[in-house]
């Protein structure tokens, strides 16, 4: 994405205890496998969370 000259916006994740931390880190390798997401070093970043849905799964959500 073309973000032109505009500088990068960096928000600070949100504190997570340890056993949402291993189903973050459940989630990204899911869809890392999947293909839903890749690798990336780019100097923007959004704090993520999980919230639970009705069927007792969680949804991985991104806080743009």
């Amino acid at each position: 994405i073309d973000t032109g000259d505009h500088p990068p916006i960096k928000q600070p994740s949100y504190r997570m205890p340890l056993l949402k931390r291993r189903k973050v880190e459940d989630c990204v390798t899911e869809m890392l496998r999947d293909g839903i997401i890749r690798p990336s070093d780019s100097a923007w970043a959004s704090p993520i969370t999980l919230a639970p849905k009705k069927d007792g799964t969680i949804r991985f959500c991104v806080d743009y």
